[in-house]
């Protein structure tokens, strides 16, 4: 899905849109983040994979600070 918007303006958007979850992640699932989650989908053609991809993203980021602590520390 990434790869289909990776030559597109749209992935600059994804891009952004990446950032904005990326800035907000800490060690717990941020419920209010998942509704941003949601509310950034929403501004896609195909609003529910990329609410999966974001989603994705998002726990696989939660997962990392698990493991390392935050930003590598």
């Amino acid at each position: 899905m990434l790869h289909k918007y990776s030559n597109t303006i749209e992935g600059f958007k994804i891009y952004a849109d990446f950032i904005t979850v990326f800035n907000k992640i800490t060690s717990q699932v941020d419920y209010d983040l998942i509704l941003i989650i949601k509310e950034i989908s929403k501004g896609y053609m195909e609003c529910s994979d990329m609410e999966f991809v974001f989603s994705f993203l998002y726990s696989g980021m939660v997962a990392e600070e698990n493991r390392y602590g935050r930003r590598g520390k």
